[in-house]
């Protein structure tokens, strides 16, 4: 229900470049087809994904692209929740507004927020918790309902890894209570680190844009005919929706400085096939930089979200908070750990509001290099695979992915802190 209603939402009163949704039901057993379906029209034009990064596409990147981060972000709503059409939401939820206080805007007459669709509440069996505790949700801040619900499926529905199982990681916590005890900690921390209200305000923002979601006119000059990839977009603080682009955003090559790149290349004069990937990583770190001016310029707050001391951090603190089962406790505690030590700077004034135990801290500080180093290869492993969240890749690369992922379990060390990830067997993020 919600991803139709914010499609319509974003097409018909933002103005954004949406597909018409023809038809929807969000009930498998009164579906015709036996399934929960949204039917929509035909996409014209192309995948982003697959133009080249030279002359179209970046002129539809720096072009329609820099406007979507302006119009998305246009208005505040009333709870951090999910848009929904006005029907499909109880009469108590009917009675509230749809945009915050003092805030006008049009389709106050269709549109109302509902519960969350954000799928850190519903993904596997949080579903069942997410049903239970969604009073719950309603009268926290959104980040602190998800881990109230990720602690009650932790204490519930968790099952720690057998030991001989080719995917235990030893110092990888497999015991719930451990993961509880640490997420206490973390929403003990969250009130303390929070930017000021307005940087928490609800707001749209699709957080999804990669390149396969973006579908380009494929006569007349290129420009964004469709953006799809709705499915759980929800309203949510600014100052965590606010993201980049994953179209634009550069995460790339260390090498690519504020340093002119004729002084790199010369470190690379007999590297032909080199010296055209750094020019590459140049132009898409440009076109990060020129997306980043221009929604400052733009939008004062996202600018204020951009400059927020320590916001990268927070974010991605708060972020990984509900993710500890998947991803290991390390990176959270570890981020703890280290915002005790910036605590002045974090939290000017107020005490730190947790304590630790001198063993627990003795073992993560033995555990964590083995573990980060890990993490790192991971993130090189998939960068050189080019895979997306869990291991996606598009239908036309899965052959050729595939067949250089096999070359890498071949050749993967288990000396390197732990089973190669992408496999069989291995715990998926989606059905955790």
């Amino acid at each position: 229900m919600s991803e139709a209603a914010t499609m319509d939402y974003a097409k018909n009163i933002l103005g954004l470049p949406v597909p018409h949704v023809l038809s929807w039901n969000a009930k498998a057993d009164g579906s015709k087809v036996g399934a929960e379906y949204i039917l929509m029209e035909y996409l014209q034009g192309m995948e982003l994904h697959k133009m080249n990064m030279h002359g179209s596409r970046m002129r539809v990147l720096r072009g329609t692209g820099c406007r979507l981060g302006v119009q998305i972000h246009a208005v505040s709503f009333f709870p951090d929740r999910s848009i929904y059409y006005k029907e499909d939401v109880s009469p108590e939820l009917q009675q509230r507004p749809l945009y915050a206080e003092g805030v006008e805007g049009d389709g106050s007459d269709r549109f109302r927020i509902g519960p969350c669709v954000n799928s850190d509440i519903w993904r596997g069996k949080r579903s069942f918790v997410g049903r239970r505790s969604w009073p719950l949700a309603r009268y926290v801040v959104l980040h602190q309902a998800v881990i109230e619900i990720e602690k009650q499926w932790l204490a519930n529905f968790a099952v720690p890894r057998n030991p001989r199982d080719i995917f235990y990681r030893p110092n990888h916590d497999e015991e719930p209570d451990t993961h509880i005890r640490l997420l206490d900690k973390i929403l003990a921390i969250i009130p303390s680190i929070l930017p000021p209200d307005e940087l928490c305000a609800p707001m749209l923002w699709h957080t999804n844009l990669q390149a396969t979601n973006i579908f380009v006119s494929s006569e007349g000059p290129p420009d964004i005919a469709s953006i799809v990839g709705w499915q759980g977009i929800s309203v949510g603080p600014l100052f965590l929706q606010a993201t980049f682009a994953q179209c634009i955003e550069y995460c790339g090559d260390d090498r690519i400085t504020i340093v002119p790149l004729k002084h790199i290349l010369r470190f690379f004069q007999t590297y032909q096939r080199r010296t055209a990937y750094l020019k590459r990583e140049e132009k898409l770190a440009r076109l990060h930089k020129y997306y980043e001016a221009c929604i400052m310029q733009r939008n004062a707050l996202f600018t204020a979200q951009m400059t927020y001391p320590h916001m990268d951090r927070i974010v991605t603190f708060i972020m990984r908070a509900s993710q500890t089962w998947y991803n290991g406790t390390h990176t959270v505690r570890q981020a703890l750990l280290d915002f005790e030590k910036d605590w002045n700077d974090l939290a000017p004034g107020k005490p730190f509001p947790i304590s630790w135990d001198a063993n627990e801290v003795a073992r993560h500080c033995k555990a964590y290099p083995k573990l980060a180093e890990y993490e790192w290869r991971v993130r090189v492993l998939a960068k050189g695979l080019f895979l997306g969240l869990d291991g996606w890749v598009t239908n036309e690369e899965y052959d050729d992915v595939t067949r250089r992922n096999q070359y890498n379990i071949k050749h993967w060390k288990s000396r390197w802190g732990g089973p190669y990830p992408f496999q069989d067997g291995g715990r998926s993020w989606y059905l955790l």
